[in-house]
């Protein structure tokens, strides 16, 4: 199941994903296929989400309890954990020493929705090549923290909106003669 290359905000639709608390395994599956240019698929008998063939979230069942995993950074993973301690936690072994983070699911609530939404796309522009990125109108800087990553997806709006402008500008100067 892939869904097509688009705005990272999907239109306001990203925030939409998320219906309340607790998060359920679909919600997180509508939040990771509400990126740009993702995929499902499986990886060692789990979904995964990839872009462009990267992982940067998966899903899995242990002990009855759903979890997704991300892949973030050092950094924002202290950040994500600091913030809400019972929600995130380093994945076990040299996997969560990387920054790769655990998410139970059944412990996202109203105050961390919008933490695990932001921490989502952080691990989806650590993965995404730099084409991607460029494509959806993003300059990727060394974004540490989840804050920073989506205040990407905000300026992404300004961002595309001044190249539209810029756009249409070039396009007027070559259209008018000279007089």
């Amino acid at each position: 199941m892939a869904s097509d290359c688009r705005d990272a905000t999907n239109g306001g639709k990203m925030i939409d994903c998320i219906h309340g608390a607790p998060m359920t395994s679909s919600q997180f599956r509508r939040c990771a296929l509400g990126l740009p240019c993702v995929a499902e698929s499986a990886h060692m008998g789990h979904p995964d989400f990839r872009v462009e063939g990267k992982i940067f979230a998966t899903l899995y069942r242990r002990g009855g309890d759903d979890f997704g995993t991300l892949k973030l950074k050092l950094a924002q993973q202290r950040e994500v954990m600091a913030k809400a301690p019972g929600v995130f936690a380093p994945t076990s072994g040299a996997w969560g020493r990387q920054g790769y983070t655990m998410v139970r699911l059944r412990d996202v609530d109203r105050r961390t929705l919008l933490l695990l939404r932001d921490a989502l796309f952080a691990s989806w522009m650590n993965a995404a090549p730099a084409s991607i990125l460029r494509h959806e109108g993003m300059d990727y800087e060394d974004s540490s923290s989840t804050a920073s990553a989506t205040t990407g997806a905000s300026s992404l709006r300004r961002t595309r909106k001044r190249k539209n402008i810029q756009k249409a500008q070039r396009t007027t100067r070559k259209t008018r003669k000279p007089g």
